[in-house]
């Protein structure tokens, strides 16, 4: 490779370096990056100052050998190891959800393995996990109780409902899906049981049963060791789970050369934005475009009710068994009360479909039609050894720390979409699919699929960790001189996650921020790998650091006071605020924080 075009401006100098460094590998060659920049602030900042981009630095890669929190998934891993080698020895692959948090399929009234595991943690059988082995120091050890099975244990299988462990979390998050279909499943089995259901009736029930067995099967063969890493049993960076694929044909299904050697995988989230149906990508030198969700014969894909709160990005979900069901969800937000409107998600798990445009090439920029926006839930429970209540540092400053909460990734538009064959309608039908819509399920790209469309989002959530701090104070004006804006809030916001991660020091994407509140704000920062990574945990017991690493932020930095720019309060993930973001605002709400103690 001589040539590397990039499409937009990278969201860091590593990842800059990362596609630039593909161009003359070899010896002697010379090599030509061409970056292309939209119009947006992120690439504007670099295309005025590129040496920013091209000579920027690198953080080195750490990790704080001392974080109890990664070090006890760790240990989670190896006695979860010991026990499935010793209770499954014979075990030919990975568990599922339903072989690991199921005894029998539910049919039998012993315990679990995941309840047998629990059992077992806490027993004498532990004490040969060679904890000291994995080389904890001094301070993680004493924190963990090891090598006996001490504290870890206790934290790891908890069933105190104020302060549940990891593992109870993900065993009741698996049994509570399973019941609401189940018992979805009773009332239609009762219906087709009942004497007085009609025919035409008792036909549409029995359909509707087997889409419910289907659902069943979909949670019970969901893999175990994925769910227990998202629920922060298992270190998730160690287990790559939540990966799907574009899997690229063409209209008529025949094949293109170079696109069977792809792996063009990403990690859920990630996927949720480029490959939504209606974006594009270049591979193998050929625009492919996603036009559906992939499916699998005897699975359904996972549908969820939601609801969000535009003033202050809370939400809340539940899983519903089939497109007529009906969960329970509140009809106001639960952080600031505001109106919220119920709406539903599909999980896209078994990746996208994608059609090469054999019409243009590699002669265009692929076009990217819908994004992704993240939403936090803020009615978390307290995680394993923290009270949960406030902490107050002074009479208007206060946090609390250690909270479990979850983070839910939506596309921002939501589109017509069929749940059995995975079609996505992307534009007007033509007058062949007046009647259905293309299948593709089917190997003929003249198969029509009669089912009905959904108008659904595309959705993934996930668990993390966080930490809320309050301040009472008079919102500064935002410089775009709406007085309803939060502009200042989102300031500090910002000011704080930066703060934290160079106090820390770890990467700013590995730690994030946000506000909530409505018109009562405050600030809750949270680890952004899935299950928490303990770094927001961490900083709750450093308030005091944390507050005067953000104020050096926003003080020494030699922006415009009224702005901001990449160095202080910008980042590629807050770009829709960057007009919002001020230092001269977060400067003062930090030394009013900072003076209140």
């Amino acid at each position: 490779v001589q040539a590397v075009l990039c499409r937009n401006v990278p969201p860091t100098p590593a990842n800059y370096i990362q596609r630039a460094g593909r161009a003359g590998r070899r010896e002697g060659d010379a090599s030509l990056v061409v970056t292309l920049s939209r119009t947006r602030s992120h690439d504007a900042y670099y295309s005025f100052q590129p040496e920013r981009l091209v000579s920027g630095v690198v953080p080195v890669p750490s990790i704080d050998i001392n974080n109890a929190d990664l070090a006890r998934r760790h240990l989670y891993a190896t006695a979860l190891s010991q026990f499935l080698s010793e209770t499954f020895p014979n075990q030919p692959g990975g568990l599922s959800s339903g072989d690991f948090f199921e005894a029998d399929g539910g049919r039998s009234d012993e315990p679990s393995p995941a309840t047998r595991f629990a059992t077992w943690a806490t027993g004498p059988g532990l004490l040969s996990v060679p904890a000291t082995d994995i080389g904890f120091t001094d301070s993680v050890e004493r924190e963990l109780g090891v090598p006996t099975p001490g504290t870890w244990a206790t934290v790891l299988t908890s069933t105190d409902t104020s302060q549940p462990g990891p593992l109870t979390i993900a065993s009741e998050s698996f049994v509570n899906d399973i019941k609401i279909v189940r018992d979805r499943l009773e009332q239609v089995s009762a219906r087709i049981d009942d004497p007085a259901t009609d025919p035409g009736s008792r036909g549409k029930m029995n359909s509707l049963r087997t889409v419910l067995f289907r659902t069943e099967d979909t949670l019970r063969d969901k893999d175990a060791i994925g769910e227990l890493a998202n629920n922060g049993v298992l270190p998730k960076y160690g287990f790559p789970v939540d990966v799907v694929g574009l899997h690229p044909v063409t209209a008529d299904r025949t094949t293109v050369s170079g696109l069977d050697k792809l792996n063009l995988t990403r990690d859920l989230r990630i996927a949720l934005r480029e490959y939504a149906p209606g974006n594009e990508v270049m591979a193998a030198g050929n625009i492919v475009k996603s036009v559906g969700l992939r499916t699998l014969p005897g699975y359904n894909l996972l549908l969820s009710e939601f609801v969000t709160c535009d003033e202050c990005d809370w939400f809340t979900h539940s899983l519903i068994p089939d497109v007529g069901g009906e969960v329970d969800l509140p009809d106001v937000c639960g952080s600031c009360g505001g109106l919220v409107e119920k709406r539903r998600f599909v999980e896209p798990r078994y990746g996208f479909i994608g059609e090469v445009q054999k019409d243009v090439g590699g002669s265009r920029r692929p076009i990217s039609r819908t994004g992704t926006k993240t939403y936090l839930s803020y009615e978390a429970e307290s995680a394993p050894g923290n009270s949960g209540e406030w902490e107050h540092l002074s009479s208007s400053l206060s946090y609390r720390g250690g909270r479990i909460a979850k983070r839910l990734t939506l596309t921002t538009s939501p589109q017509p979409t069929c749940l059995h064959c995975g079609y996505v309608e992307l534009g007007t039908k033509s007058k062949a699919q007046q009647q259905g819509h293309r299948n593709y399920r089917s190997a003929d790209p003249d198969s029509l699929c009669t089912k009905t469309l959904y108008t659904l989002k595309l959705g993934h959530p996930h668990r993390t960790e966080l930490l809320e701090i309050r301040l009472s104070s008079v919102t500064p004006d935002c410089v775009c001189g709406d007085p309803t804006c939060l502009g200042a809030w989102r300031s500090l916001a910002a000011s704080l996650a930066v703060g934290a991660a160079r106090l820390l020091k770890v990467s700013t994407l590995d730690i994030d921020a946000d506000i909530t509140g409505g018109h009562e704000p405050r600030v809750v920062l949270f680890d952004t790998a899935a299950g928490g990574a303990g770094y927001t945990k961490a900083v709750s017991a450093k308030i005091p650091e944390l507050l005067r690493s953000a104020l050096g932020v926003v003080q020494y930095c030699g922006c415009t006071p009224d702005g901001s720019c990449y160095q202080c309060l910008r980042n590629y993930q807050n770009q829709t605020h960057h007009e919002h973001l001020s230092r001269a605002a977060a400067q003062l709400l930090l030394s009013q924080a900072l003076g209140s103690f």
